[in-house]
């Protein structure tokens, strides 16, 4: 009686601690990471000078929390990717990744909304409409993320 055997192999490349993954930046993982700490930043620019205002109020503060709170998880991840090569293939393809994209689409989405939607009802409010605008568009940077994250899990 024969049997069939399949054996895999897998090559696994590891560079000095010292390696440093620049072509992170050159891949859409990382010009997609780069976009979403960049219009957080924005967001939380233009929100902290409506603060200066006094233009905001405390529901616009959701987003502001939100914003920061993700670019500062984005930036860590983007560390992690740089100075470990290894961990970009590895983190991408766990459950958390998968969350942390999700969560951060659904609350963005949120938190642009509620500002957007309060902006068009005040006087002088075109920081508070940008700021809530580019917060939707980090959210759909983090949609995209989201998808790609379920893409690498699922599908081989």
């Amino acid at each position: 009686m024969s049997h069939s055997v399949t054996i895999q192999t897998r090559t696994v490349t590891t560079g000095s601690p010292s390696a440093i993954n620049t072509s992170f930046f050159r891949s859409w993982t990382g010009i997609l990471k780069l976009a979403q700490v960049v219009s957080g930043l924005i967001v939380m620019s233009l929100l902290v000078s409506a603060i200066n205002e006094q233009q905001l109020f405390s529901r616009d503060i959701f987003l502001m929390l939100m914003a920061t709170s993700f670019m500062m998880g984005t930036g860590i991840f983007i560390i992690s990717y740089v100075f470990s090569p290894i961990s970009e293939p590895i983190i991408g393809k766990t459950n958390y990744e998968l969350i942390y994209n999700g969560l951060a689409s659904l609350l963005l989405l949120i938190g642009g909304i509620i500002v957007v939607n309060d902006a068009s009802h005040r006087l002088n409010s075109e920081l508070m409409m940008a700021a809530g605008v580019i917060g939707i568009i980090d959210a759909i940077l983090y949609t995209v993320n989201f998808a790609w994250a379920i893409r690498l899990k699922f599908v081989k």
